[in-house]
């Protein structure tokens, strides 16, 4: 999820997952550079993908992590000292199901490896340098009424969001979101909502 500046209030609540597309964002952090796949097999449709790349990241003698940088810039040495010092390898799959033509249901698993791990005295500290996670989602579709949702786990921690999506009439919309995160809940490339 990720936040919309539009002035329809609802339409950013409720958000379909996108395909496999190349980046063409101005971010040099959150982006995936490999290779992936599609596969349609009747009313399923399967996602392979792998990503490997370096990033920067600030670290103490030992070798470890203090900090994750995420500016893009190295004009100084300082900064040039940062580039590129992790590996990063992330790799998974999901599977969507159109049982219905109104229902959706999915699963995704994925799994990121650091090539070094975090310092101790770093915020990150509690972050395993190698993080799998998966997630479940799904969403119903009957005339006017709309339940979608997404569930996510990782290293026993769960993160999810559930939604109501009303069309009560051409003008009155009503939308309710459930939300949940634990707080030790973390995800290198999730944008939640709220």
């Amino acid at each position: 999820y990720s936040p919309v500046k539009s002035t329809e209030a609802v339409s950013g609540i409720i958000k379909k997952g996108s395909n496999i597309s190349p980046h063409t964002g101005s971010n040099e952090n959150k982006f995936f550079r490999g290779i992936s796949s599609n596969f349609d097999y009747g009313f399923m449709a399967f996602s392979l993908f792998y990503s490997y790349r370096k990033t920067d990241a600030t670290l103490d003698d030992s070798g470890k992590i203090t900090s994750l940088k995420t500016d893009g810039y190295h004009r100084t040495v300082n900064e040039a000292n940062k580039k590129n010092n992790l590996a990063e390898t992330f790799y998974g799959f999901s599977a969507d199901i159109l049982p219905l033509e109104n229902l959706h249901l999915g699963f995704l698993f994925g799994k990121t490896d650091l090539s070094r791990s975090f310092s101790e005295d770093s915020k990150y500290r509690h972050i395993p340098s190698s993080l799998p996670f998966y997630s479940v989602s799904y969403s119903y579709y009957y005339k006017n009424y709309s339940i979608s949702g997404e569930t996510a786990f990782n290293s026993g921690n769960k993160a999810s969001i559930n939604n109501l999506y009303v069309n009560v009439t051409k003008n009155i919309k009503f939308v309710t979101s459930f939300r949940y995160y634990d707080q030790d809940y973390f995800s290198y490339y999730w944008s939640p909502f709220g």
